[in-house]
Parts: C-alpha cells; structure tokens; sequence
C-alpha cells in the first residue's frame, strides 16, 4: 500500500514521499531534461520540455507507484537557436551543475535509481563526455538516455515516409507527437516566412525543409510513436534493474 498520489513529484506530501522511500515501494526518480527554444513557425517553444515531461509522465504511470517525475528542466542548450526571439540558453557548465545538484539531491534521500530523460538534442551536445560530473554514486543506478534513441530502425521505416528526417527539428515526428499529445501547441495554418527564403541565410535550408515536412504530420503518427517509445523506455528502465536476466547499468 502507497500514499503516493501522483507520479509527479511536486504533487506529493512529504510523508508520502518519506513513507513510500522507507518502505522500498518507490525506488526510482525519472528527471525530465528539455529546452524552452524556436520550434518553426508552427510549434510551440515548450516542445522539447513538455514532450519529455508527457514522456516521463506516461514511462512512470507504467511502473507507479515504484517511478516517479521530478519538475522538467525546461531550459536546456540551444545556442545554435539563439537567432530566433524567445530562445532559451544555459552554457554547457551551467546545465551540468544543475542536473549535478538534482542528481545529487535525490540519491541524499535515498532514491536507488535516477533516470536522466532527456528531449533536446543540443544538451547531449552540451553533456559531451562529462556525464560523469552528474552521476551518482555508484550505489545509485544511473540512466542517461534521449527519448527517440529508444525508438527501433524498422518502426521508423514503417511509419514515416522514406525522405521524412528522424528525429529532426520540428519536422513530421516532432509535430505529430505535438498533434497527439497537446494539440493546442500546433498551428498547422502557419506559413513560412518569405522574407526567410530570400535572406539566404544558411539555416533557412534545412529549417523550410522541416516546415514542409511538418505539414503531413498527424495525431495518429504521433501516437504511434509515443507508445512505441514508451514500451521500449520501460524495457530500458527494467534493465536498469537487473530484470530480464541482464546486469544493472551503470552509465
């Protein structure tokens, strides 16, 4: 029996929390890593944060009461995108104290496992090779992981036309997530800017590519997707704990 009420952290009491920790019956805190930056003309900025968020929230409904979500770190890496207003950056040195501090905060309390689930492709860039400044110790298993790197070749192949860009940047994945899962994020009447194509500036390329793919997006790919990548998450998070007769991971 559990007090937990919610798979979000923030909406616990600490009793619960203490109690269930006490007990072994929660053991594990998923950390949702996202980015607050341009997503095309048609995406909300919040597309990486709230996507990892609905992610982790929908891997720790799976396995409830034994995972729960820590509040999203929603300003991650992105000075490639700082040329776009509304853009959010933190330096590389920034971003790694603070999942240092989370990380460290939570094996404090006594969680036996801390997965890092992360929804921006610039923060891998930015973590490089120093993941082992956030890492716990190794008593505490550890999980780095990027949400679309769970998700199978031939499932992509299957559901994505041939020239679509995987995962890409606002392209067809990114919005029909968007369109499955917070629709009201999606403005699917935008159009590209002309005075963008004609400023040759060498973004532009790739960036109304992505805006003409994103225009064959739909909810029902983005669902797809979302529970293909939440089965294959919860097989990750089983390794993790040593089940399906494979060692723990320390990463």
């Amino acid at each position: 029996m559990t007090n937990i009420t919610s798979v979000q952290l923030g909406k616990n009491t600490r009793k619960s929390i203490r109690e269930a920790l006490a007990t072994g019956t929660l053991t594990t805190a998923i950390i949702p890593l996202g980015s607050t930056e341009q997503h095309n003309e048609h995406l909300a900025m919040e597309q990486d944060a709230a996507g990892i968020e609905y992610i982790a929230n929908q891997v720790a409904e799976r396995i409830f009461p034994q995972a729960i979500v820590t509040p999203v770190v929603s300003v991650g890496s992105a000075p490639h995108h700082m040329h776009h207003p509304g853009t959010l950056s933190l330096r590389p040195e920034t971003l790694i104290l603070v999942l240092h501090d989370i990380v460290t905060s939570l094996e404090k309390h006594g969680f036996q496992y801390i997965v890092v689930l992360n929804g921006h492709g610039g923060n891998v860039r930015a973590l490089g090779n120093q993941l082992d400044d956030i890492k716990p110790s190794d008593l505490t298993g550890f999980l780095f992981l990027s949400y679309w790197d769970v998700v199978e070749h031939d499932f992509v192949t299957k559901h994505l036309e041939k020239s679509a860009i995987f995962p890409g940047h606002a392209g067809i994945f990114e919005t029909s997530f968007a369109l499955a899962a917070f629709p009201e994020n999606v403005d699917m009447d935008a159009e590209y800017p002309e005075s963008f194509i004609k400023n040759g500036e060498p973004w532009v390329s790739r960036d109304h590519l992505l805006f003409d793919e994103s225009r064959r997006s739909s909810a029902t790919i983005g669902t797809q997707f979302i529970q293909h990548i939440v089965d294959q998450l919860k097989q990750r998070i089983n390794i993790l704990y040593g089940q399906d007769g494979q060692e723990n991971e320390r990463y």
